[in-house]
């Protein structure tokens, strides 16, 4: 083997690379006029659906945790309107606003 020129490392692993899945595994192309289910025939086929159910299971967890903390955010931003109006009530008002001269 010759000397490759620029950078060329075969012994790392590469940062990101694309999995090779075969257009028939992801799924049947078909489905049935009346609605019948459409069953899993093979073992890739069924570990991409459940893999797709635990990925959809983790968006769902994770949007809810992403909704209770906009709700506590609100709760926090309304809590600090409400003292920023009490402390307003408390300070001294300027009683004049026109200048003598």
């Amino acid at each position: 083997m010759g000397r490759f020129r620029g950078r060329f490392q075969n012994w790392k692993t590469p940062v990101y690379s694309a999995p090779h899945v075969h257009p028939l595994e992801m799924g049947p192309d078909f489905s049935h006029a009346d609605g019948r289910p459409i069953y899993v025939t093979s073992r890739i086929q069924l570990e991409y659906k459940e893999d797709q159910l635990r990925l959809a299971k983790k968006i769902v967890e994770l949007l809810s945790e992403v909704n209770e903390m906009e709700a506590a955010h609100k709760q926090a931003e309304s809590r600090r309107i409400l003292e920023a109006q009490e402390l307003d009530a408390h300070r001294p008002k300027s009683k004049g606003t026109r200048s003598i001269a």
